[in-house]
């Protein structure tokens, strides 16, 4: 439902966002018209990217394709099977898992007067599904206390275990299939809560009581293991399938809307990386512009 806001009086402004009109920003006060909308739109792209560019070979497809459809399109070269001919603007991606790529934007003067070099890694803090990370209870008495099919992870990128405590996640990634090819996958979960608050080992420490390996797990809701399996599309006996897999699980990356929209938070860990590779496309993209 679209809710109807009343422009505050002198303020008749067309090309200034809506959200300056709710609240003031000290920051803009030494922007024009113009140049917050140029903002604006810098905003936008970001909560885009965000959204798209979640995981590795997702950040180098996003950038693969902007910089392809952009007025001044970039040129791809397969490192493994085209002949390299000279030209102004082009980039490589890895040909195996494609999570990581090379831009070049060639100048006219000669190399020995220098280049710059913009460098930024695109991976995030999250946690790593294992090859074989489908948890079984072997106590037929603890089977029903369980919520759904458990997969087991490990902290990846120096992660802070507090951040995962008892949080929905969003597990994206890739399988490759028998034909070579690479299938994508996506699914929701949940991270389980530790009730740390109740525990009575006295003087014990926290890492101790709660060891990184049991601490990371999601929960999925699949009822059991075959189903988790035919859900994925692998072998419902065999968990083979998970080798061939490599699956992440991550906080949601989602702008939280404050009073209709006029004040947005990014609620999420790891932004740090998007945001570097964020600005290291921005800064190719704006250089073409």
């Amino acid at each position: 439902v679209m809710k109807r806001i009343k422009i505050p009086e002198g303020t008749p402004q067309p090309d200034v966002p809506y959200i300056q009109l709710r609240r003031p920003f000290s920051s803009y006060d030494c922007l024009n018209g113009e140049e917050i909308k140029h903002l604006e739109k810098v905003v936008n792209d970001m909560v885009d990217f965000f959204d798209k560019a979640k995981i590795p070979h997702k950040v180098v497809d996003y950038v693969s394709n902007e910089i392809s459809d952009s007025n001044h399109p970039f040129e791809e070269y397969n490192i493994l099977e085209d002949k390299f001919d000279k030209k102004e603007k082009y980039f490589f991606k890895d040909p195996w898992e494609q999570r990581s790529m090379v831009v070049v934007r060639e100048g006219q003067r000669p190399i020995t007067d220098g280049f710059h070099l913009i460098v930024s890694h695109l991976d995030s803090p999250c946690m790593q599904i294992k090859p074989v990370p489908i948890r079984r209870e072997w106590d037929p008495d603890l089977i029903s206390t369980q919520l759904g099919v458990r997969l087991s992870c490990i902290a990846y990128g120096g992660i802070n275990l507090h951040n995962y405590e008892g949080v929905p996640i969003k597990v994206s990634g890739y399988t490759i299939e028998k034909d070579g090819m690479k299938r994508e996958i996506e699914f929701d979960a949940v991270t389980q809560g530790t009730a740390v608050h109740v525990d009575n080992r006295g003087d014990e420490k926290l890492e101790d009581a709660f060891s990184h390996e049991q601490s990371l797990e999601i929960v999925t809701g699949w009822g059991s293991p075959k189903e988790a399996r035919r859900a994925l599309g692998f072998n419902e006996k065999h968990d083979d399938d998970f080798g061939q897999t490599r699956l992440w699980g991550l906080l949601r990356t989602e702008p939280f809307m404050f009073d209709d929209e006029a004040w947005r938070l990014f609620t999420s860990s790891g932004l740090d990386n998007k945001v570097s590779v964020f600005s290291t496309y921005k800064a190719i993209s704006t250089s073409l512009e």
